[in-house]
């Protein structure tokens, strides 16, 4: 039965991320909307993940294909988070923070592992921002199944790769070069040495 009632909840989401063929009522005319194949890809990758995902609470639907070209396009201008390849992007859906457990044909061997997570500032505009990914690692479990945890949901890229020389904050999504962070404690650190030098003359 749960099972049919994700299969019936995916099959909805498809119609609405890619809409239906139209058949007007005084044309001979139908409109074509049939699924390409890197949106046949997304939905069946969805039908996957969403049976094989453990964590109660937590659904997954498909995705348009632009979000697909948007992961691959974050990746390939953003070496410095993540050198690595965009295998597929699904939605993966809660009510709040949450542990996703899962399994999928993509993860194979020992890692490392990512989804590259989009979330969106204010939903309501409707605005894409380039710059709203964040990169999260992925554990391989001793069964087998992969899990990360998030604050927030909406599109997921799984990534297999090696992550960058920036660290990406979970809560703000900013990217922060680890140098910036060593050169401010570099800073820190003088300024106390010579606060303790004036204080010894």
């Amino acid at each position: 039965m749960k099972k049919f009632v994700r299969s019936i909840a995916l099959t909805l989401a498809a119609v609405l991320v890619f809409g239906m063929t139209v058949f007007a009522a005084t044309s001979t005319e139908t409109t074509n909307t049939s699924f390409s194949d890197v949106e046949q890809k997304l939905f069946d990758d969805a039908i996957a993940i969403s049976y094989a995902t453990k964590t109660d609470g937590v659904t997954v639907g498909p995705v348009s294909a632009d979000w697909l070209t948007r992961a691959k396009e974050y990746v390939a201008t953003h070496p410095n988070v993540i050198k690595g390849e965009v295998l597929t992007v699904v939605d993966f859906r809660s009510a709040g923070a949450a542990t996703v457990t899962f399994n999928t044909k993509y993860f194979t061997g020992e890692g490392p592992f990512y989804v590259l997570h989009y979330y969106a500032k204010d939903w309501e505009t409707g605005a894409y921002d380039k710059e709203a990914w964040e990169l999260i690692p992925v554990t391989k479990n001793a069964d087998g199944t992969f899990s990360f945890t998030c604050n927030s949901f909406s599109p997921f890229a799984l990534i297999t790769g090696t992550a960058g020389s920036a660290v990406v904050a979970p809560k703000t999504g900013e990217v922060i070069a680890i140098s910036a962070i060593l050169a401010l404690i570099m800073m820190a650190g003088a300024v106390v040495c010579a606060k303790k030098a004036r204080l010894q003359k």
